[in-house]
């Protein structure tokens, strides 16, 4: 618990990619948070009662864990250590929603480190059935189906960033939404 934020769910665990070198942080933060913002601030206007994704909780989650022990941590840490991949490109694909409460942007270039992911962990989860690399940009309790509609239109530029790492991350809901560390 941070400050007087009180947790009203569960702490989940999740993997997270992460570019580590400050150039790479900024060359991620400009492609993909950049176009966040610029996709946030074409549809705020029209939605403005939707919860919006900060810039701080943009991720990728590569594979979603849920609530584990400190004994599976230890176990998940140590498999993780045999995943060795080479940097990979994540490209900005298209936006869309998830029926009926998330609004994303898509990310391409991740699969092959998430197989990789689901190979090491593969006797402690069940590996994913239908991976899709995304942002979260915005949730609502049910998105407009106008929202829909704009958010599938937005005109999105081609523009890539580089991947190098990986890392385990916990987050905690409470009233303002997701809260990652």
């Amino acid at each position: 618990m941070k400050g007087n934020i009180q947790q009203r769910g569960p702490r989940t665990w999740r993997l997270r990619y992460d570019a580590p070198s400050p150039e790479g942080r900024k060359q991620v933060s400009e492609t993909v948070h950049g176009n966040k913002r610029d996709a946030q601030r074409a549809l705020r206007l029209k939605y403005p009662d939707l919860r919006y994704t900060s810039g701080k909780n943009l991720h990728l989650t590569l594979k979603f864990l849920g609530d584990i022990s400190t004994e599976r941590q230890g176990q998940v840490k140590e498999r993780l250590q045999a995943v060795r991949g080479a940097p990979f490109a994540i490209r900005l694909a298209d936006a869309g929603c998830f029926s009926p409460s998330i609004a994303w942007l898509a990310l391409q270039g991740a699969d092959g480190l998430q197989q990789q992911v689901d190979a090491a962990l593969a006797p402690l989860f069940s590996p994913e059935r239908r991976f899709m690399g995304h942002v979260t940009i915005a949730r609502a309790k049910r998105m407009p189906a106008q929202f829909r509609r704009d958010l599938e239109a937005l005109e999105l530029p081609a523009s890539t960033a580089e991947a190098t790492s990986f890392s385990l991350q916990e987050s905690r809901l409470d009233y303002l939404g997701p809260q990652y560390e």
